[in-house]
């Protein structure tokens, strides 16, 4: 019935308010408040800018991000009209991919550059295992072996002064 009150006419709104009070006999502000406090859905709208480029356009550009062995958007930009001669899609996603902005690409790349995070991560170790596994030998050590080179890294006192 609130649906009906809010888009009815005034003159129709008076109907339904004075059966409201015959028969369930409330008062008519009373009836009123309880009308206007159910209130319809309506369908919202996006807000913001619509949406230029598909599902489509985003998978052709994650497939070149990949190929171009996942460049920052920055430089991904600069080689994108190089790159996109040689790549086979239809002129329209072509055109679309070329006037994508670096922040664009940086936005429609994000949830892939998370999956493939791990990649850019060396998982190299800290310098005290590497220096257990290299074996040093004392300044002093002798070898009567050929292959070696000995040398004198420091600077000598005589080249200083001059």
């Amino acid at each position: 019935m609130s649906e009906r009150y809010q888009n009815a006419c005034r003159k129709e709104k008076r109907l339904i308010l004075d059966e409201l009070e015959k028969n369930l006999k409330v008062h008519r502000k009373s009836a009123i408040r309880v009308l206007n406090s159910i209130k319809t859905k309506k369908p919202q709208e996006s807000r913001g800018r619509r949406r230029i480029y598909n599902d489509f356009v985003i998978q052709h550009l994650k497939r070149l991000w990949l190929d171009m062995g996942q460049l920052c958007s920055r430089r991904m930009k600069k080689a994108l009209p190089r790159w996109i001669i040689h790549y086979d899609a239809p002129e329209v996603t072509k055109h679309l991919l070329l006037q994508m902005s670096k922040t664009t690409i940086d936005v429609y790349l994000r949830p892939y550059k998370a999956q493939y995070r791990r990649h850019w991560n060396s998982g190299t170790r800290a310098g005290k295992y590497i220096k257990t596994m290299i074996p040093l030998k004392p300044l002093d050590y002798n070898v009567r072996s050929v292959g070696h080179v000995e040398a004198d890294t420091r600077p000598q006192e005589s080249a200083l002064k001059l």
